[in-house]
C-alpha cells in the first residue's frame, strides 16, 4: 500500500485545463495545447516527421516548418458551428512558443537488442509529453445564438474547457471527452448543454488538493504538530493566506526565476520539515511564520503550474481566483477532518497515542524524502 501511495505522487500540474474558448459577438477564439501525436498526419494521410534534424528533440523552430500542414489539418479537426449548422471560418492561426522548454527529449536506447515493449513504452510517454500550443480565431458573418465545438485533437480521456462569454463576462467549465468530442459551449446556461458535464472552477481547486498527496501530507503533518484546533487555526491560516498571496503574485505577472523542479522539491522538503517537528517533539514558538513561508512555496508551485498552462496565466487570471477559493476551502476541510480523526484515535489508544503519532510522522518523512530526491534527480 505504501509503495502504491508513493508511486502515485505527482508534482503540481493542471494539464486537465486543456482548452480556453472565448467568444464575443461573431468571433470565437480557442487556445489549446494538443499533443503533437494528434497532428502528425497531414490532410493527405501522410505522417509528418517533426524532428527534422533527427536529434531526438522536437524544437519550436522545427514545428514552425510544418505550420501550413498543421493549419490545414486544424480546419478539419477543430470546428465551431452555430445554431443553423453553419461552420465558422478560420480567421487567424498562430503557434505559441510558450511552454516548449517543457518538451521531453526522446531517448534512443543504446542497446540495439532492446525489446519492442520498451521502445513502445518510450514512444507512448513522449506522445503524451510533447505538445504544441495553438491560438485560433474563427468568425461568422453574424453573432451566433449558440455555438457547438467539435474538437478532434484529443488523446487523453478528458479535458476541462474554460468558456468565457465576453459579451456578458460569464464563465463556465465544461468537460470534453475523447469518447464525445463535441460539446455546446454557448449558451453556457440552460438546457442547451444538457449533454455535457460541467464543473465550476472552485471545484477544480478542490480536486487539485484532493489529488495532490503533497498537500494532504503537509496538512496531516501540521495537524500532528498542533494537536488541537486552537493551536492549529493560526498556522493553518498563515499557510492559507501566504498560499493565496503567492497565487496573486502570479496573477499580476510576478516572474519566479526558480525552475519548477526546484520549487517542487522545496514543497516536498516542507513536508519533511513539518513531520520532523513532531518526531523530535518540538514546536517552534512562531510556527505561523514558518507555515507562511511554506505556504508561499506551495502557492508558487501551483501558480507556476497554472502559468505554464495553455496561453499563459494572463488568460487564466479570473479562473485562478476561483481555483484558489477551492484550494483553500479543501485545505481547511482536510485539516478539520484530520484533527477529528487524530483526537478520536488518540482517545482510544490512550498511552499508545505518542507511538501512533510518531509512526505516522516517520512515514510522512520517508515519503517526503522520496519525493524530494525524485524531483531533484528525475
Amino acid at each position: 500500500m505504501c509503495a502504491t501511495f508513493i508511486e502515485s505522487a505527482t508534482a503540481h500540474e493542471f494539464d486537465s485545463l486543456g482548452l480556453l474558448v472565448r467568444h464575443k459577438e461573431n468571433i470565437v477564439s480557442l487556445i489549446s495545447a494538443p499533443p503533437l501525436a494528434a497532428l502528425e498526419i497531414n490532410e493527405k494521410g501522410e505522417k509528418l516527421n517533426f524532428d527534422i534534424n533527427d536529434d531526438g528533440y522536437t524544437s519550436f523552430q522545427e514545428i514552425v516548418e510544418f505550420e501550413d500542414d498543421i493549419a490545414k489539418r486544424i480546419v478539419n479537426l477543430v470546428v465551431f458551428q452555430n445554431e443553423e449548422g453553419k461552420i465558422a471560418k478560420l480567421h487567424s492561426f498562430r503557434l505559441l512558443e510558450k511552454g516548449y522548454e517543457n518538451l521531453l527529449k526522446i531517448e534512443t536506447p543504446n542497446d540495439k537488442n532492446t525489446t519492442n515493449d520498451i521502445k513502445q513504452q518510450q514512444k507512448n510517454e513522449n506522445d503524451k509529453a510533447i505538445y504544441i500550443q495553438l491560438s485560433l480565431k474563427f468568425q461568422w458573418e453574424k453573432p451566433p445564438q449558440s455555438i457547438r465545438l467539435k474538437y478532434g485533437l484529443m488523446i487523453d480521456d478528458e479535458k476541462h474547457v474554460l468558456v468565457r462569454n465576453q459579451n456578458i463576462g460569464e464563465s463556465q467549465v465544461l468537460v470534453l471527452s475523447s469518447a464525445e468530442p463535441s460539446i455546446t459551449v454557448y449558451p453556457i446556461t440552460g438546457d442547451t448543454f444538457a449533454d455535457t458535464d460541467t464543473k465550476a472552477m472552485w471545484v477544480l481547486g478542490v480536486e487539485h488538493v484532493l489529488g495532490g498527496l503533497d498537500h494532504i501530507l503537509f496538512i496531516l503533518a501540521l495537524t500532528l504538530v498542533c494537536k488541537n484546533l486552537a493551536s492549529l487555526i493560526v498556522p493553518l491560516s498563515a499557510f492559507t493566506v501566504a498560499h493565496s498571496f503567492a497565487l496573486v503574485l502570479v496573477i499580476f505577472g510576478v516572474k519566479i526565476n526558480a525552475p519548477s523542479w526546484l520549487i517542487e522539491a522545496g514543497i516536498a522538503m516542507t513536508i519533511v520539515i513539518m513531520a520532523l517537528f513532531e518526531l523530535v517533539n518540538w514546536k517552534p514558538k512562531r510556527l505561523f511564520l514558518l507555515t507562511a513561508l511554506m505556504g508561499t512555496i506551495h502557492g508558487l508551485g501551483l501558480g507556476q503550474a497554472l502559468s505554464d498552462s495553455i496561453g499563459g496565466v494572463e488568460y487564466w487570471s479570473l479562473a485562478l481566483v476561483q481555483v484558489t477559493v477551492g484550494v483553500e476551502l479543501a485545505q481547511l476541510i482536510i485539516a478539520l477532518i484530520f484533527l477529528g480523526l487524530i483526537i478520536t484515535i488518540s482517545k482510544r489508544l490512550g498511552s499508545s497515542r505518542k507511538r501512533f503519532e510518531l509512526s505516522i510522522s516517520a512515514m510522512i518523512i520517508c515519503i517526503g524524502i522520496f519525493w524530494t530526491l525524485e524531483r531533484l534527480f528525475s
